[in-house]
């Protein structure tokens, strides 16, 4: 089967954008099923200048720089992410913000490399716009409760008093409306809180599992209490497509080994904190509401960190959260209800989605820059000058 994708009588030249190794698998699926398609060029980020060999066949490396420079000015006929495995954070970093908007841009689906038999419509897809609805990770906090009461924590865990776990029905109908709205997801992150006292966790996961088959799925934890973890749990995190996220604070720091020895005699595939132990927390929010959005946006580094709870969702989880700040200390301070939107509001679409996702939050205005502190629990009575700069 061989298809004339774009039907305009000629050969279209693109370069693919994306991890090597994915890029290389996806040359070999356009060259076997695209009859007017023809790859030129690999590029990322920071990887270029040399030639890739692909079964005998030299492939040339270009810059990131190059490739949107050869895209704006009509040099190729393409630019294509490869969405396997690659990082939409990544993309989203060191790609123009005039070129997340060009109509050949393109945004390969999750499930191309992986699904056979390759249909014309798979094949197709390869070659679907990008829409800003393509994210590295959709975290879901299965848990707002955490034992660790880290001071300043940005999900402002400590402050919140009853038990608060993600109703597993709603979970699961939130999980099924996200694979319809965001199905190119690279992972769905299950987080708190401390997300090991969800009850009956490994349900989550299964579920997780289905709704997003092709998506890495993560759990992240301080691994106060990993040790206790079931066997069915343990097992649910054997599978290939699995992750635990450690983030290790000083209480478990004379404990990596043994966790890491736990993880690894079972088989569980972890990733740990990149400073190991984490000894710094960062102050940033601020009451006044002040900061410039858009340069605290741009410089943000969880501006994508799109979250789900309850039936709603934000780009940002400070709008989902902020509540546990206001009602702990009985004001309203922090304003962010407009920024906070309905998972089943009938007008929504990938393309709405996608522009909610691309557009700096009025609450950045919350955020300032980071004054990084000394790691400490949180006091039992905690006060406004335990969270924020400008108490």
């Amino acid at each position: 089967m061989k298809i004339n994708v774009f039907g305009n009588g000629k050969m279209n030249k693109i370069v693919l954008y994306g991890v090597p190794l994915d890029c290389k698998e996806l040359k070999n699926v356009i060259d076997e099923y695209c009859e007017d398609v023809e790859v030129i060029a690999f590029t990322c980020d920071s990887y270029y200048g040399i030639k890739i060999d692909r079964d005998g066949e030299e492939v040339d490396t270009i810059s990131l720089g190059t490739a949107q420079r050869m895209l704006k000015q009509g040099e190729i006929d393409g630019l294509v992410t490869v969405a396997n495995r690659s990082n939409y954070i990544i993309i989203r970093k060191y790609i123009e913000k005039e070129i997340w908007h060009h109509p050949r841009f393109y945004a390969c689906p999750l499930n191309v490399l992986p699904t056979e038999p390759k249909t014309e419509e798979l094949i197709r897809s390869i070659f679907s716009n990008f829409t800003g609805a393509e994210i590295n990770t959709l975290q879901f906090l299965v848990t707002e409760n955490c034992n660790l009461k880290c001071k300043l924590c940005s999900h402002f865990a400590p402050l919140v008093k009853e038990p608060a776990v993600y109703d597993f029905k709603q979970f699961k109908k939130d999980l099924y409306r996200c694979s319809e709205l965001l199905p190119n997801t690279s992972a769905i992150g299950l987080w708190g809180g401390e997300a090991l006292l969800c009850p009956n966790l490994e349900d989550y996961i299964e579920e997780s599992y289905k709704a997003f088959p092709y998506s890495t799925i993560s759990v992240g934890t301080n691994c106060l209490i990993l040790k206790n973890a079931s066997r069915k749990l343990l097992d649910y995190m054997k599978r290939d497509n699995f992750k635990l996220n450690l983030t290790i604070y000083p209480p478990m720091e004379d404990k990596i080994e043994e966790i890491i020895g736990l993880l690894q005699k079972e088989g569980i595939r972890y990733r740990l904190s990149r400073t190991n132990v984490v000894t710094e927390f960062g102050r940033r929010y601020e009451l006044s509401g002040n900061n410039d959005i858009d340069e605290r946006y741009d410089e943000c580094f969880e501006k994508f960190c799109t979250t789900v709870i309850n039936g709603k969702f934000s780009p940002c989880y400070f709008p989902l959260l902020s509540h546990r700040f206001n009602e702990y200390f009985g004001k309203k301070y922090f304003e962010t209800e407009d920024e906070i939107f309905d998972l089943y509001d009938e007008s929504l679409t990938k393309e709405k989605v996608g522009k909610i996702m691309l557009t700096p939050l009025r609450s950045c205005r919350y955020c300032g820059t980071m004054d990084m502190e000394k790691w400490e629990r949180c006091p039992q009575n905690s006060k406004l000058s335990d969270w924020v700069k400008d108490a």
